[in-house]
């Protein structure tokens, strides 16, 4: 399911190809939309002028005319530096933020995952996935998180948005046929374990490389490195 999603989403040629590939994947992963942004000025341009998304404009002008953007919480967190946020409807339930659950909860909505995606640059992206279902498990929010950093990279790689700047680059070419392997299974959503049986390799030559992989790269994060892999994927 994953790998054949990341598969898709590098093999897009341009931004329909690209949506075509998220809707699959995102309804796949258990989800019923998404919203994807990158580039942005502003949070309000993630409602107002997404980069990608199954949102209908109407929904959009709905939440833009009742002035959602400035008390939506997975908004908030979308412009933010945070780890990915993966809730369910009742989390908003108490608190300052309970319109939203009465909101949430009018639409039908019980749970999503949010991964911001933003750099020193200032300009601003994330993918918000919304779910029919309850909290979002571990394994999903990794495979979202995959999927926003393949997706984003691959915006790059069709000259949406600027991803991966000339060190990266120098740093993918400088890794070898056996490094790229590893990041391609990793990118299907293999650990480190899994790319050993595959590769005939142990868990700790794997972790070794990978090591190496991220120093290479200039990178800190096995998801960095991923977003590389797919800026560079044929």
């Amino acid at each position: 399911m994953l790998s054949q999603t990341v598969a898709e989403i590098c093999a897009a040629e341009d931004l329909r190809q690209l949506e075509a590939a998220l809707t699959r994947g995102t309804q796949a992963l258990g989800f019923v939309s998404f919203n994807l942004c990158c580039g942005k000025a502003s949070g309000r341009e993630f409602m107002t002028d997404p980069t990608l998304t199954t949102w209908t404009l109407e929904e959009r002008v709905a939440y833009d005319r009742d002035g959602w953007f400035e008390r939506d919480p997975l908004l908030a967190h979308a412009v933010g530096t945070g780890p990915t946020l993966a809730w369910r409807r009742t989390d908003w339930q108490a608190g300052p933020h309970h319109d939203y659950y009465e909101y949430i909860t009018s639409v039908g909505l019980q749970g999503g995952i949010t991964v911001p995606m933003n750099r020193g640059s200032g300009r601003l992206g994330a993918l918000t996935m919304l779910s029919l279902e309850d909290r979002p498990s571990q394994d999903r929010v990794h495979a979202a998180e995959i999927v926003a950093n393949t997706a984003r990279a691959r915006l790059a790689a069709i000259g949406v948005e600027n991803a991966v700047g000339r060190s990266a680059s120098a740093g993918f070419r400088a890794l070898s046929p056996c490094q790229k392997e590893i990041l391609k299974w990793a990118a299907m959503g293999k650990s480190n374990a899994d790319i050993g049986l595959i590769m005939g390799m142990t868990r700790r030559g794997i972790d070794y490389h990978m090591s190496a992989i991220l120093r290479k790269l200039g990178v800190n994060s096995r998801v960095q490195a991923i977003v590389i892999f797919a800026q560079h994927h044929a």
